[in-house]
């Protein structure tokens, strides 16, 4: 193929997800590079890979908001303008209006835009906020490719909103097999529950924090990653004599030995929020090549995923009663763990990333055919 010149634009520090994605793009073409807006702690990122890091406000309130918002538009516009890519990747919808601009601009560029969240920003009582996701969901008719991490994106929001032949491609969060497969369980003294990546959602991880305290002496609590509540978590951690809080982690390097260290993993999220009830976090994925069983909530996509295949549990996100009552029970009759995982194991080889990566590099070669024709 002719040299085809790709930029990354995230607005987040890159993830594993989009180091993956950054690889796959080696198999089209060499000349890579990323601008992403540096926030908390960053990854390995190939050598070959040309980095521009921007240092912006990470406040919510208004005015400083609206400055990241702002300057990472005229910083990421600048640096589209001097790098001249074929191909635009964008993540995270503070990107978006760069990409989007520099489109109308030059037309030929082929524009990708992944969503691994639904914008939150729909219901904000800001309505400046509010008008910046209208406007974002209007720039996404210029995207030539919509990449989404959760099927139910589609089915529950964007087909309402964009043209129905929009060209999309489903990319779920799945681990690397060259990784994964490597993955050797291990004996613990206590039952030990995990919640391994962001640290967010903080009354679903209180809520384990305290529905376990009355079992703290068979039971303990792992709690691995960065993010919004980190600070809260470990402060609140202290009250508990059963919970560890390990903090920021390298995931190649550490995230084998972290699903090691536990038994069950916890991903109860928020189902109030809409994000929530449609998403499917790449937990469930590791998870299940793990053989580990997850605790998911009730009312969501994922928990329905998660019954389909019989790999873990649902409860409540909000009941921690219910929740108490549901470690009580794993307590009482730990072969129910035993059924999940052996549910997991035999449908590992379908949950592997290196699955739909050959598609998805097909998918964005038919897309660069066009524009060299």
């Amino acid at each position: 193929m002719t040299n085809i010149k790709v930029v990354f634009m995230l607005s987040y520090s890159p993830n594993p997800r989009m180091i993956r994605k950054m690889n796959s793009f080696f198999k089209i073409t060499n000349d890579i590079s990323v601008v992403f807006w540096n926030r908390l702690f960053n990854l390995p990122i190939r050598k070959e890979i040309q980095i521009k890091s921007i240092e912006a406000n990470d406040s919510w309130n208004t005015f400083g908001r609206i400055y990241s918002v702002l300057k990472l538009f005229f910083v990421s516009l600048n640096y589209l303008f001097n790098s001249k890519p074929n191909i635009i990747y964008i993540s995270g919808a503070d990107m978006i209006p760069a990409g989007f601009f520099y489109k109308i601009f030059n037309s030929r560029i082929k524009l990708v835009i992944e969503i691994a969240d639904l914008p939150g920003g729909r219901f904000s009582k800001k309505k400046w906020i509010r008008i910046f996701n209208k406007l974002i969901n209007k720039m996404l008719i210029k995207a030539d490719l919509l990449v989404l991490t959760s099927p139910y994106f589609w089915e529950n929001y964007y087909k309402n909103l964009l043209p129905s032949g929009k060209e999309i491609f489903i990319s779920e969060n799945l681990p690397p097999r060259v990784l994964f497969q490597n993955f050797r369980p291990k004996k613990h003294e206590k039952l030990t529950i995990g919640w391994i990546g962001t640290i967010r959602y903080r009354k679903q991880i209180e809520m384990l924090f305290e529905s376990c305290k009355e079992f703290g002496n068979n039971i303990h609590i792992i709690v691995a990653g960065m993010g919004p509540d980190y600070d809260y978590i470990k402060d609140k951690s202290s009250e508990y004599n059963n919970v560890d809080i390990i903090g920021a982690y390298d995931y190649e390097r550490d995230i084998l030995d972290l699903y090691s260290k536990i038994d069950i993993v916890y991903s109860v999220y928020d189902a109030e929020d809409f994000n929530v009830r449609v998403a499917i976090p790449n937990r469930l994925y590791e998870s299940i090549v793990c053989g580990l069983p997850i605790i998911v909530a009730k009312n969501t996509a994922l928990s329905w995923v998660v019954k389909k295949y019989g790999v873990g549990f649902e409860v409540s996100s909000s009941n921690v009663n219910e929740l108490k009552e549901f470690i009580k029970k794993i307590l009482d009759n730990p072969d129910i763990l035993k059924r999940c995982k052996e549910n997991g194991l035999k449908i590992r080889e379908n949950f592997y990333y290196e699955n739909i990566e050959d598609k998805f590099i097909d998918k964005i070669i038919k897309m660069v055919k066009t524009y060299e024709g």
